[in-house]
């Protein structure tokens, strides 16, 4: 592969990770800050991120 090739391939697995933690990160984090009223939400839903970013990396070529 060419290096023009190669940061195609990176840049596509950052912006996959990027928006894996993203969308896990407001999907629970707003969720329960909405239903719970309470700013714990932000908290567990930045645990959740990191987790999904840990398994979505993990998997990645």
């Amino acid at each position: 592969m060419s290096r023009f090739e190669e940061m195609a391939v990176l840049d596509m697995q950052f912006r996959i990770l990027l928006a894996t933690t993203g969308l896990a990160f407001f999907g629970v984090g707003y969720t329960l800050y909405v239903v719970f009223e309470s700013a714990a939400g932000f908290v567990i839903g930045g645990m959740v991120a990191i987790v999904v970013a840990y398994l979505t990396a993990k998997r990645l070529p």
